[in-house]
């Protein structure tokens, strides 16, 4: 269903994107690069990279004591993780199993609890983001004249979070018996799970054992306060790094543009994204961004730009900074075995 809905979805925002596109002159576009400066550009760049080094010394912090990590393997695994987020469809959490997989293997833990703690880290960037969003689509009210189809939009992303939160936390808090591990007894029938366990009630017991030890260790790591406060601080410098990116990018065309918007447009361009059949959502994202940003009153050209800039700098860290970390993590976790 989801695969269908993001065929569809995906489609009307390209048709969309096309039909702007028609007014779009070449010319134009070549004479703003021409007006690019070179110093705020590079903050761009500095900005993205920055986004990496937050990110990997929060994941290292979730991390303690359980595991003392190392910075510079934590950022590999980091750079690993976007790597395979950019290549698959999905809303963004891919990356998560490839680091669990490196950091279990580098400090020998098991796979389940380095998975809650990964997934914990994620939980602290996706909130600190909500919280973002909230602030920014109400400053958006107050400081931007935005139509009002917009403010419907904004109005709906506000409520659907809201909601979002409610269940997500009620998950959470709520202490659950249910055994999930009867839904999947019935898998037993596949040759290499056969292989592995003798009978359906063995296959039963592993899942619904590591289960448990997965949301046990993560209500404790998102229930402990200390935790939840540097973890949302550091995700709130995370996403305002990768807000000042954007920021930058249009100094460097000599374009001030309220970063509130810039949050806004980030949000949403990504929800748009992440529900794209296309490997990390490329072409999608950008087109959707560009086309918010010309609903909030930027010129077209001025967001195509911005967008696709953006996008690419990331590309490079996550693409090619990426996929040489995740070569080189196999060449270390290789040589221990």
């Amino acid at each position: 269903m989801k695969r269908w809905f993001g065929f569809i979805f995906s489609f009307i925002v390209v048709g969309v994107l096309i039909y702007f596109l028609r007014k779009v002159n070449l010319y134009e576009i070549y004479l703003i690069f021409t007006y690019l400066n070179p110093f705020w550009l590079t903050l761009a760049f500095v900005a993205m990279f920055l986004t990496f080094i937050v990110w990997a010394l929060k994941l290292i912090y979730v991390f303690r004591p359980y595991i003392k990590g190392n910075f510079w393997f934590f950022l590999q695994s980091v750079f690993a993780g976007a790597f395979f987020a950019t290549l698959t469809p999905d809303p963004g959490f891919s990356g998560e199993p490839v680091k669990a997989y490196f950091i279990s293997e580098k400090y020998k833990k098991p796979k389940t609890k380095v998975f809650s703690y990964v997934l914990a880290d994620a939980f602290f960037r996706i909130l600190a983001l909500v919280f973002l969003t909230f602030i920014a689509i109400c400053l958006v009210f107050v400081y931007i004249n935005i139509s009002d189809t917009l403010r419907i939009i904004f109005y709906s992303l506000l409520s659907t979070l809201a909601i979002g939160l409610v269940v997500i936390f009620y998950l959470i808090l709520r202490k659950s018996h249910f055994k999930i591990g009867v839904f999947f007894k019935r898998l037993h029938f596949f040759s290499f799970i056969r292989k592995r366990f003798k009978t359906s009630d063995d296959f039963e017991k592993f899942i619904n054992h590591h289960v448990k030890s997965f949301t046990n260790s993560f209500r404790k790591i998102v229930k402990d306060k200390k935790k939840i406060g540097i973890g949302l601080s550091l995700s709130i410098v995370f996403w305002v790094l990768n807000f000042l990116v954007a920021y930058f990018l249009f100094l460097s065309f000599g374009k001030e543009v309220n970063i509130f918007a810039i949050a806004v447009v980030f949000v949403i361009g990504g929800l748009i994204g992440s529900f794209s059949p296309v490997p990390g959502g490329i072409g999608i994202t950008e087109g959707s961004m560009a086309l918010l940003y010309s609903a909030l009153g930027i010129p077209l050209v001025f967001a195509l730009v911005i967008s696709f800039l953006q996008r690419i700098i990331y590309y490079i860290f996550s693409l090619v900074v990426g996929g040489i970390c995740l070569i080189n993590l196999r060449k270390v976790i290789g040589s221990k075995e």
